[in-house]
């Protein structure tokens, strides 16, 4: 009885203390409590003894589940019974088992356990998300009743967004490979994840075909057509993409080029096309290439330049022509780009022409511009068939013909010009000649000139030959002829002349020329003593050119004073002094006949100035050439002296190698000036040479010095007016240059002018001093007015800037020069020849152009610093439409 008050006392403790210890929310009531699952950070120890044995708490269920879905859990405590729960999670909803309710959004028991197992069962449906989330589920239970103790645990739950079905975002596209290749066709596709694919050909599926990409095995034209296909498969359905094609080709056969690029030939600001053929299999690719660089973005069958300049000239233009077999590459093409052309401009109008019934008539143009050049002759304004070169001969004439008028159009790229009208004339057949005066004998005296003419009837026009002993006179061709100056060996001598026309010729009477002793003819001075300027201890020489009958004798005065044994044509005085300044010097010539005195000249003599003024010496040339006809002195030349640094510098000067030259002055003061004067007098016709040293400051200068004389007289009828003189110029004294007309080196081509087929050879080592030269002075051109300059070149001559050239020097003392390379190169009929013209007024062939109306001085042919054979062959030398031959 004690006992079970005791039991009955205890229990009243305990439910007494329960009532305390649950007063608020979580009482210790049998059906549950909540807020002690730890998700608080409470468990049931607060209440309940720890014990010294704690159960094991588990939650059973799934970890991961999806957005919104309802799943199954169950809690499992090992210990004693008599034992309750507590579970709560971070988000999400329970729903009550059969032995569990919810309570306060937890799970707790309905009533408390009594026997094992200790097992609770419920539903938790997860929180609906769109990303991936994690929630956390706790537990806590007690074990052996109100006095047991507590056990924890914690479930982490995964919870996934709802499953989205497979989108194709990329379809499989269609695939195109040589036979023996594989293919690959792939697919892009969104949807939750994993998605799975199986790909299909022909519909069907393909073993372990199960990626996002598909490769084919090695490919045969029979795959050709063939469909493939994939399904994109996940949780939440399948998508099933387009159907990709597969095209196999047969094996590639490398490129083969079928038509080479070829030359193209624009000018300058034009384009040009350059294309090529080939063959392979398709598709090909091409690359151009220019010099062999790679052009970027000349990729195409052909290729077409930008506008061009002269300076792509030369070009080279080729292709690489590749695909997947291999590659060819094309032979290169060159690009020729011509100067912008230039419109026909006509340079030689047609002449009228008259001629005789039954003859042709032959009208010619000249014409410069951009070639090709086109012609087209027109009579009376109406085109002639056929007629289309730049000349045109008629058809037999007939008088009906006459009074016509040929023109012709010149037409090329850029333009055309019409030239002038030219007339036909047609007289009536022709008459032979017949003299109706005869020639007259004449007697003259020695000096004089005699003329001789004759008078005839017949057809126009009639040409005349001169002739004198029976020999041809050059150029003697009108109906009279003045002979040169007559010589008493002239006196005798027989004159006749031809007459000849288209129909016929005849024959003058011979005159006799008779040619008495000239009476002796007093002195006239030509040249008059030019005023001097030397510095003290310098000699001066003063000189005088007088004509006269031979012999003359000459006198110096100075300041009216005779000076003894001053008896030649020029004096050299004694070493000056400041006290001669102011002096004059004359000089009386005086033969049989008379005598003459000539103007004063005044000596200027300045104080010598102090030696080593500083500078070098400076010379205004280093070559002179002086051309003579007979004993007849060219006209003096100068040689400027001056120094470098501009101040005084004393010079001294001396002749050596030339008796026929004299200086004036042999010394001076810089800035100074030497007057060089030639005497061909007792000199016969050639080439002499001699050397002027000036000296000044311990600097040696040198001045070459070249006198050509020509025969003045005459030379039996073969005398030319127009003749070339040789001459050449060999400083070093080595051989190294020379002028010669040889027989058998010109136009093999025989006249009456060129019998022997005589060519001018000029010859000038390479390597021979800058100082040598070898030239041909022509003879007869001063006074003229440039309008045609040309010659012929033999084909192994050299032709270059310097060698040969025209060397022109005009009345204003300006050089002009023409060489080989600017002229207008002209294939002959006779093989290894060429013609090669220049236009006085193109700049580019004669530099500098002259001005208009001035007057030819000299005119020489000159091989000068050549860089190639050294050696040219010249025929034919034309100057205003005369040709130049041998002397």
């Amino acid at each position: 009885m004690q006992r079970k008050l005791f039991n009955h006392l205890c229990v009243a403790a305990l439910v007494v203390l329960a009532v305390i210890c649950f007063s608020t929310s979580a009482r210790a009531y049998p059906n549950g409590i909540s807020g002690f699952s730890g998700k608080s950070g409470s468990t049931c120890t607060m209440c309940h003894s720890g014990g010294t044995s704690l159960p094991t708490v588990v939650i059973s269920g799934p970890t991961t589940v999806a957005s919104g879905s309802t799943n199954t859990y169950t809690l499992n405590n090992n210990g004693s019974p008599n034992s309750g729960l507590d579970v709560g999670a971070s988000a999400g909803t329970f729903a009550a088992g059969s032995t569990t309710l919810v309570m306060n959004g937890e799970i707790t028991q309905i009533a408390a356990l009594a026997s094992s197992p200790l097992s609770w069962t419920f539903n938790w449906t997860a929180p609906t998300v769109t990303t991936t989330s994690t929630v956390t589920m706790y537990g806590a239970s007690i074990s052996g009743g109100y006095g047991g103790s507590t056990g924890t645990t914690v479930l982490t739950i995964t919870v996934n967004p709802a499953a989205v079905a497979p989108s194709i975002t990329a379809q499989p596209g269609n695939q195109t490979v040589t036979a023996g290749q594989t293919a690959t066709f792939s697919v892009s596709a969104t949807g939750t994840a994993p998605l799975s694919y199986q790909w299909k050909k022909n519909g069907a599926n393909i073993t372990g075909a199960t990626s996002s990409s598909y490769t084919t095995p090695a490919t045969t034209t029979a795959d050709s057509g063939s469909t493939f296909s994939v399904v994109v498969t996940n949780s939440a359905g399948n998508a099933t993409s387009n159907n990709g094609t597969l095209t196999v080709n047969a094996a590639a056969v490398a490129p083969s080029i079928t038509s080479q690029p070829a030359n193209q030939s624009v000018t300058a600001g034009q384009t040009a096309m350059f294309s090529v053929g080939a063959s392979g299999t398709a598709p090909l690719s091409y690359q151009w290439r220019k010099n062999g660089l790679y052009i970027t973005g000349a990729t195409s069958s052909s290729y077409t330049t930008p506008a061009t300049t002269t300076a792509d000239s030369g070009t080279t233009f080729s292709v690489v022509v590749t695909n997947s077999a291999g590659s060819a590459t094309s032979n290169n093409a060159t690009l020729t780009v011509n100067p912008a052309a230039v419109a026909p401009s006509i340079t030689s109008q047609p002449a009228n022409q008259t001629v005789t019934a039954g003859q042709t008539a032959t009208f010619m143009v000249s014409a410069t511009g951009t070639a090709p050049l086109s012609y087209q002759w027109r009579k009376n304004g109406g085109n002639i068939t056929g007629a289309t070169s730049s000349s045109y001969t008629t058809p037999a004439a007939t008088t009906a013909d006459s009074g016509s008028t040929f023109s012709v159009v010149v037409t090329n790229s850029a333009g055309s010009a019409t030239s002038n009208n030219a007339s036909l004339t047609v007289n009536a057949a022709a008459v032979a000649p017949s003299i109706t005066t005869q020639p007259a004998n004449q007697t003259v005296t020695a000096g004089q000139t005699a003329m001789f003419s004759v008078s005839a009837t017949g057809t126009a026009p009639m040409g005349y030959q001169w002739r004198k002993n029976g020999a041809n006179i050059t150029g003697a061709t009108s109906s009279s002829y003045s002979t040169p100056a007559t010589a008493t060996t002239d006196s005798g001598s027989s004159f006749s002349v031809v007459i000849s026309n288209s129909a016929g010729s005849v024959s003058s009477n011979n005159a006799t020329l008779t040619v008495n002793q000239a009476a002796p003819v007093a002195p006239s001075i030509t040249t008059q003593p030019i005023s001097q300027t030397v510095t003290a201890g310098q000699t001066a020489t003063f000189s005088v050119l007088a004509t006269g009958t031979a012999s003359l004798s000459y006198q110096w005065r100075k300041s009216g004073t005779n000076i003894s044994g001053a008896n030649a044509a020029s004096y050299t005085t004694p070493a000056t002094t400041t006290a001669d300044s102011g002096s004059t010097f004359s000089v009386v010539v005086s033969n049989s006949a008379g005598s003459a005195t000539s103007n004063s000249a005044s000596l200027t003599v300045n104080s010598a100035p102090v030696s080593g003024g500083g500078g070098k010496l400076v010379l205004s040339t280093n070559r002179l050439v002086f051309y003579a006809e007979g004993s007849a002195a060219p006209a003096p030349k100068a040689i400027k002296v001056t120094s470098s640094s501009g101040s005084a510098m004393t010079f001294n000067a001396d002749v050596y190698g030339g008796s026929w030259v004299s200086i004036n002055p042999s010394a001076g003061t810089t800035p100074g000036q030497i007057t060089v004067s030639a005497y061909p007098t007792g000199l016969t016709a050639g080439t002499y040479s001699c050397v002027i040293k000036i000296t000044a400051n311990g600097t040696t200068r040198r001045v070459y010095v070249v006198l050509v004389v020509a025969s003045g007289g005459d030379d039996g009828g073969e005398h030319d007016d127009a003749a070339a003189l040789p001459f050449s110029l060999d400083p070093g004294a080595k051989s190294t240059a020379d002028a010669i007309w040889l027989d058998g080196y010109g136009v093999p081509v025989q006249s009456k002018k060129d019998p022997t087929s005589q060519g001018l050879v000029i010859r000038r080592n390479p390597s021979a001093p800058k100082t040598a030269i070898a030239g041909a002075a022509l003879k007869g051109a001063a006074g003229s007015q440039l309008s045609q300059l040309s010659f012929d070149l033999r084909s192994d001559s050299e032709c270059s800037t310097q060698a040969p050239q025209f060397v022109i020097v005009t009345a204003d003392e300006i050089v002009h020069k023409a060489n080989c390379a600017s002229g207008t190169i002209q294939a002959l009929t006779v093989s290894g020849w060429k013609r090669v013209s220049f236009d006085p007024t193109n700049s580019r062939q004669l530099s500098p152009v002259v001005a208009p109306g001035m007057a030819v001085k000299t005119i020489a042919l000159v091989m000068d610093q050549p860089i190639a054979t050294g050696t040219a062959v010249l025929d034919n030398i034309n100057v205003n439409g005369r040709y130049i031959g041998r002397q």
